[in-house]
């Protein structure tokens, strides 16, 4: 199977029955029902505290993601990559008694779980899923170097038939690059399949969950599209998010772009009723605070801070600023209060209209402090500020891609 099909299948059988972008819409759309029955109930005051507690419960959400696999096939690299831990955290995890987590800090995150290894003289999927206690995990990546035998498949059929996202992943899958988008080859990785069917896997399913990785490099092979097709089978639309946001790097760049836009209305009404502040010039009040450490997120999940792309240059033996140097320079490096307020009244000055994808917000925004304009122009900005950065992103990929080739 040439790559063009191999891709075509693997889109349409990861599909969900509803696309990621609905799953997100129809949870916001939640969301918005929940702060307008406040506002009838309550006032502003209700409004204030429906906000807040939505800032909590997305920024909590964690996603417990699975690694398992025979002894040897390289499930604490593969974690170590995913997750770009130190050599010292990923040593930790090494010795640590399974099963062991391991996250990146920060809210909301993804914490992977190394479980213990498939001993495959002994394993039964039953046992083994109910002594890992299987339904705690968002998902499971289930690795093997060789072929997947019988008990692998077994295991994933079990998780198929509990509704459980799973990925299937050949790893060292670098000692036979030149083989490995082949349809025989996958045949081959599959064959217990092949030879007796399960109940619940069939072989075309297994191929359109089959990835191929060097687990040292996420740069190469289906490292990228793994961890997406598990973003996108996720089973709710803050899991997802928050996997979209804690693997940022990996995630397809348009689809974290949607997510965190989708979100911008409730920040903007958070802004607007939790504890907002008259500003010299602005005809409402607003957190201004507020705005700036949201900001701020967005930089940190997009891998634009300081830090990290100091740690990127450091990687590439090259001088910080020649990252930080692509950043856009139309924009403060680092927003403060000040910069917040002013960009809002240049926003507010414009009397920008609400985006068309947010009209249903319209009729919760007239009721906040200083009307549909104060709500407008604080989506409008956020929304900016997110668009300004993922052009910082791309700009830096490139970059790191230039300089990897030695332009």
């Amino acid at each position: 199977m040439d790559a063009v099909l191999w891709a075509g299948l693997s889109e349409t059988l990861l599909t969900p029955p509803l696309s990621p972008q609905l799953a997100m819409e129809q949870e916001v759309d939640g969301m918005l029902r929940h702060l307008t029955d406040a506002m009838e109930s309550g006032g502003l005051p209700a409004l204030a505290r429906e906000v807040r507690e939505m800032r909590e419960k997305v920024r909590d959400v964690t996603a417990q993601v699975a690694v398992t696999g025979p002894p040897g096939v390289g499930k604490t690299t593969f974690i170590t990559t995913a997750l770009r831990l130190s050599a010292e955290a990923a040593a930790t995890l090494q010795q640590a008694p399974k099963p062991a987590s391991c996250a990146q800090p920060g809210q909301p995150r993804a914490v992977f779980w190394e479980l213990p290894a498939i001993d495959e003289a002994s394993f039964c999927a039953d046992a083994y899923l109910r002594q890992v206690d299987a339904g705690q995990y968002t998902g499971f990546l289930i690795l093997s170097c060789a072929e997947f035998s019988r008990e692998i498949l077994r295991l994933a059929s079990e998780l198929r038939s509990m509704g459980k996202p799973f990925c299937l992943i050949r790893s060292k899958i670098d000692l036979r690059r030149r083989c490995y988008r082949k349809r025989q080859f996958a045949d081959e990785v599959l064959c217990a399949l092949r030879r007796e069917p399960l109940p619940h896997l069939d072989l075309e399913y297994a191929v359109g969950r089959l990835f191929h990785v060097d687990c040292r490099d996420s740069e190469d092979f289906d490292f990228k599209p793994c961890v997406q097709a598990l973003q996108d089978a996720s089973p709710s639309a803050l899991l997802r998010h928050c996997l979209l946001v804690s693997l940022s790097y990996l995630s397809n760049k348009f689809q974290l772009k949607t997510s965190l836009k989708q979100l911008t209305p409730i920040w903007a009404i958070h802004s607007l009723v939790v504890d907002p502040v008259g500003s010299a010039g602005l005809p409402y009040p607003v957190n201004a605070r507020f705005l700036v450490d949201e900001i701020y997120l967005y930089r940190l999940i997009l891998g634009i801070d300081f830090q990290t792309l100091r740690l990127q240059a450091q990687r590439l033996r090259l001088p910080a600023f020649v990252l930080s140097d692509e950043l856009c320079a139309g924009l403060p490096c680092a927003l403060s209060e000040v910069d917040v307020v002013a960009e809002l009244n240049k926003w507010t000055s414009l009397k920008v209209p609400v985006a068309n994808s947010k009209l249903k917000w319209v009729p919760l925004l007239r009721q906040l402090p200083g009307g549909l304009l104060s709500g407008a122009a604080v989506i409008r900005l956020l929304d900016f500020m997110v668009t300004q950065y993922m052009i910082d992103v791309y700009r830096i990929e490139s970059k790191i891609a230039a300089v990897l080739r030695g332009d």
